[in-house]
């Protein structure tokens, strides 16, 4: 069988909640770009290039091949299947830590190949837990599954909270964010992504420490953003309106969690 997944980038636009006052956290919004994409190929036919015996063989950048090996190792013990033979192949790929969400793209890929591989039928919402994303922002998995422009709504917080601090996704355990939202970006809207060749943007530990050391945000700056988004963003998806949807992300942009 060979077969390829593919798989878009996304802007993610602002968290939402950083506060906390209502006992809920995070909430964000963004939406999909056609390109850059990653387009993995799996094969596990003869013509695979794999030795005897060997789960697989990876074609693709060092830095997920840790990845693939985890995933195929959660795979095994999950399900109950045994991954042989198999030769991936990362045709295109989108640039790490730009934030394009390549890596909640990649991992939602992988395990989504190896489900079709073995006929495992789970949700997207259950292959980002088993990959364990989506524990701060939902929009990147949200995307991988129907594209377009997404809004969810975060997770619960406190005491017997689904989250009881501050991080970002790449160390969140938590459970996928609740979705909420979902609408067809209008389709005369082209994206001119520019990125500059300067210091890549906060990831790991530098990214945990901005959110410990940063919230909780002031409160007036949540119901501030919350507003733009409820009557100034989703309008303006709905209307294609798209002088009032720049002039609402200018606001967001100097506000919040995202001036941080």
């Amino acid at each position: 069988m060979r077969f390829q997944i593919r798989s878009p980038s996304r802007l993610h636009l602002s968290l939402i909640d950083l506060n906390g006052s209502l006992g809920r956290i995070d909430g964000g919004f963004g939406f999909a770009l056609d390109n850059p994409k990653f387009v993995i190929e799996f094969n596990d036919s003869e013509d695979s290039i794999v030795n005897k015996g060997e789960k697989f063989i990876f074609n693709g950048p060092d830095e997920y091949l840790k990845h693939v090996q985890l995933i195929i190792s959660k795979m095994e013990s999950k399900f109950n299947v045994k991954y042989e033979n198999i030769n991936i192949t990362v045709k295109n790929l989108i640039l790490p830590h730009v934030g394009l969400g390549s890596k909640t793209q990649f991992l939602l890929s992988i395990a989504k190949g190896l489900c079709y591989l073995k006929k495992i039928n789970l949700t997207i919402r259950e292959m980002a837990s088993l990959v364990e994303r989506g524990g701060t922002s939902g929009i990147g998995y949200q995307i991988f599954e129907e594209g377009g422009f997404v809004l969810d709504l975060g997770h619960s917080y406190g005491k017997n909270g689904e989250k009881t601090t501050f991080i970002p996704s790449s160390a969140s355990k938590a459970q996928p964010a609740m979705p909420f939202f979902h609408h067809i970006m209008p389709e005369n809207w082209n994206v001119l992504l520019l990125i500059p060749n300067v210091k890549q943007g906060a990831n790991n530990i530098e990214e945990r420490n901005i959110f410990q050391d940063y919230t909780p945000i002031p409160l007036q700056d949540v119901e501030k953003i919350s507003h733009r988004i409820l009557m100034q963003i989703v309008p303006s998806i709905i209307n294609k309106d798209l002088d009032n949807f720049a002039e609402a992300l200018w606001f967001i942009n100097n506000h919040c969690f995202k001036k941080v």
